[in-house]
C-alpha cells in the first residue's frame, strides 16, 4: 500500500505539473500572438478639410484582434489638429475609427496623423485649407475725389486665433489703400478704407486683395468735383448795387486752375467775372457781381457750368427811378492841359444832375444826363460859365466813366464812383514820373482808406519813400523822403480815358510840379 500510495501521489505530482505547464505554453503562445499584430493603414475621410471643419480617420490592423481586443496609439504633430490619444479595437474587429478635430489655418497645410502598435507605425495626411474669399465689395464704386470708400472681404471660414492678414494694393495714386489688413480672430468678415484725392478728370483705379494665390479686383471711378449748389446773396438788390455769388461743390477742388466760367441772360445789367476760380482743396468760392443801374425791374438768370453739369441762379434787379444813373457819386476829373480835379455830384431820379468840381478853382455843376448817358452841363463860378456835352458810360469795373468837350473844344476825362462804393482809387500800381528837376520810376498801394505808400527810385540814382493819402474826390497829398530830407506836395489824382491814373503835385513852396503816371497792377 505504501508504495501504492506513493505512486498514485507521483502521478498526481506529474498531472499537476502537466497542467501548469500547458497554462504557461498557452500564456506564451497568446503573447506571441499579441506581439505579432502590426497597424498596415491609416485613413482620413475626408481627406481635404477647411480649418475648423472635423474629419474622420480609420486604423487598420492585421491580424483581428483577440478577445481583449488591442489599443493603438494615436499622434498628429500639428497646433491645427487634434486626435484621441488611442483608440481600442474591439474583439475579432480588424480596424476602428476616431474624431479628427481642426482649427482656422492661416494657408493651407498637411497635417499626417500617425497611427502606433508596438514598433509598427502608418500615417495619413490630412489637408486643412486656410480661409479662402467668399466675397469682395468696395461701397461705393463711383466717388468724387477727396472722398472715402469702403472695403469689405469676406472668407468661407472664420480666421485663425491670431487673425488674418489681407494685401491691398492700388494702381493709382488718386486712391490710397492700405498695405494690408486684419480680419479678426474667429471672424469671416473684415474692412479698411480707400481714401481718394481730388482729380481734374475721371479716373479709374483698380483696389486689389490677396489671400494666399488667390487675388480679387474691383474697378473705382473717382470723378472731379462737380456744382453742387449756386446762389447769390442778396437775392435781390438795388439798382447800381452788388451781390455776392457763391458756388458749391461736391468735393475739394484739385491743384491747378480749376473752376468753372459763369454767364448772365443779361450781361449788360450785371458786372461779373467770366470765370470763377476754386482753391486747391477748397469745396466753395464766393465772388462779387454788381449791377449797371436799370429803370425796369429785371431778373437776371446767372449759369455756372462745371463738367457735365449746369446750375443756375436768380438775381432780381430793382428799378432805379426814371433815370438809370440816379445816385450819389464823388471823383476827378482830368484835360489835356493838365487841369486836374475833383467831383462831387449827385443824379435826381428824373436826370437832374447837381454838384461841384475842384481843381484850381470851385466850380458849380448843373446840367441833366438822361437814361442813355447823355449829358449836358453848366460849369460856373464868379469868374465866368463855361458848358460841356458828352457821354457817360459805366466801365467794366462799374466806374461811371465820362468824356465831355466844353465849348472852347476842350476834352474833359471825368471818372466817378458811387459813394456806398470803395474807393476807387485803391489798388497797387506801377509807373513813372518826372518833373522840371529829375525822372524815374514810381511804385505805389494805395489803401481802402486812401492811405499811400510807395518808392520813387530817379534815373540819376538813389530812391526816395512816398508817403500820403488821397480821398475819394482825387484831392493828393504826397511826402517823399530821401536822405533824411522830406518833401511835401499836394495835388490831385484823376483817370484818364485809357483807365491810367494820373497824379499832378505840387511842392510846398509852389516851386516844383510832379506829374505820375500810372498803370493798375
Amino acid at each position: 500500500m505504501k508504495y501504492a500510495s506513493q505512486g498514485i501521489l507521483a502521478s498526481s505530482v506529474a498531472h499537476g505539473l502537466n497542467r501548469s505547464l500547458l497554462a504557461i505554453c498557452m500564456a506564451i503562445g497568446l503573447s506571441a500572438f499579441s506581439a505579432a499584430q502590426t497597424v498596415t493603414k491609416v485613413t482620413v475621410a475626408p481627406a481635404s478639410v477647411t480649418g475648423g471643419m472635423p474629419s474622420t480617420g480609420t486604423v487598420s490592423i492585421t491580424p483581428k484582434a483577440g478577445a481583449d481586443g488591442v489599443m493603438v496609439s494615436l499622434s498628429v504633430q500639428s497646433d491645427f489638429a487634434t486626435v484621441p490619444q488611442s483608440v481600442s479595437i474591439a474583439k475579432g474587429k480588424s480596424s476602428a475609427t476616431f474624431a479628427i478635430k481642426t482649427s482656422a489655418t492661416p494657408s493651407d497645410m498637411s497635417v499626417p496623423i500617425t497611427a502606433s502598435l508596438s514598433d509598427s507605425h502608418a500615417s495619413a495626411n490630412l489637408t486643412i485649407k486656410g480661409p479662402a474669399f467668399d466675397s469682395f465689395t468696395l461701397t461705393p464704386v463711383k466717388v468724387t475725389g477727396g472722398t472715402s470708400l469702403t472695403g469689405t472681404v469676406k472668407i468661407k471660414s472664420a480666421a485663425p486665433a491670431t487673425g488674418l492678414s489681407i494685401i491691398v494694393t492700388s494702381n493709382s495714386q488718386s486712391a490710397i489703400a492700405p498695405e494690408s489688413f486684419q480680419i479678426p480672430g474667429g471672424s469671416k468678415v473684415g474692412t479698411f478704407s480707400v481714401t481718394t484725392t481730388p482729380v481734374s478728370s475721371a479716373t479709374i483705379a483698380k483696389i486689389s486683395v490677396t489671400l494666399g494665390n488667390t487675388s480679387a479686383v474691383i474697378p473705382v471711378t473717382i470723378n472731379p468735383p462737380t456744382l453742387t449748389t449756386f446762389a447769390f446773396t442778396p437775392s435781390t438788390i438795388a439798382s447800381g448795387g452788388s451781390a455776392t455769388g457763391k458756388i458749391t461743390l461736391s468735393g475739394p477742388a484739385p491743384s491747378g486752375l480749376f473752376g468753372c466760367p459763369i454767364s448772365a441772360t443779361s450781361s449788360q445789367d450785371l458786372i461779373l467775372p467770366t470765370f470763377v476760380s476754386i482753391n486747391q482743396g477748397e469745396s466753395s468760392a464766393t465772388f462779387t457781381v454788381s449791377s449797371r443801374p436799370t429803370i425796369t425791374k429785371k431778373t437776371i438768370v446767372v449759369t455756372a457750368k462745371l463738367g457735365g453739369k449746369t446750375l443756375t441762379a436768380s438775381l432780381v434787379l430793382t428799378a432805379a427811378p426814371k433815370n438809370p444813373f440816379m445816385g450819389s457819386y464823388v471823383g476827378s476829373f482830368l484835360q489835356p492841359d493838365g487841369s486836374i480835379g475833383g467831383a462831387t455830384i449827385g443824379i435826381a431820379a428824373d436826370g437832374t444832375l447837381s454838384g461841384k468840381v475842384t481843381g484850381s478853382s470851385v466850380k458849380t455843376v448843373s446840367g441833366s444826363i438822361d437814361k442813355n448817358g447823355d449829358t449836358n452841363l453848366t460849369v460856373s463860378n464868379t469868374s465866368g460859365i463855361n458848358t460841356a456835352s458828352g457821354m457817360f458810360a459805366y466801365t467794366p469795373k462799374g466806374l461811371l466813366f465820362g468824356t465831355l468837350t466844353t465849348d472852347q473844344n476842350s476834352t474833359v476825362w471825368i471818372t466817378l464812383n458811387y459813394v456806398n462804393k470803395p474807393l476807387m482809387f485803391a489798388g497797387t500800381y506801377s509807373g513813372t514820373f518826372s518833373n522840371a528837376d529829375s525822372s524815374g520810376l514810381v511804385t505805389i498801394s494805395v489803401s481802402a482808406s486812401g492811405a499811400i505808400t510807395g518808392t520813387a527810385t530817379p534815373q540819376s540814382g538813389g530812391s526816395s519813400t512816398l508817403k500820403g493819402a488821397v480821398n475819394s474826390t482825387g484831392v493828393v497829398s504826397l511826402s517823399a523822403t530821401s536822405n533824411g530830407k522830406t518833401d511835401k506836395n499836394s495835388g490831385f489824382g484823376a483817370f484818364d480815358s485809357e483807365g491810367q491814373l494820373i497824379v499832378i503835385v505840387t511842392s510846398a513852396d509852389g516851386q516844383s510840379t510832379t506829374t505820375v503816371t500810372l498803370q493798375k497792377m
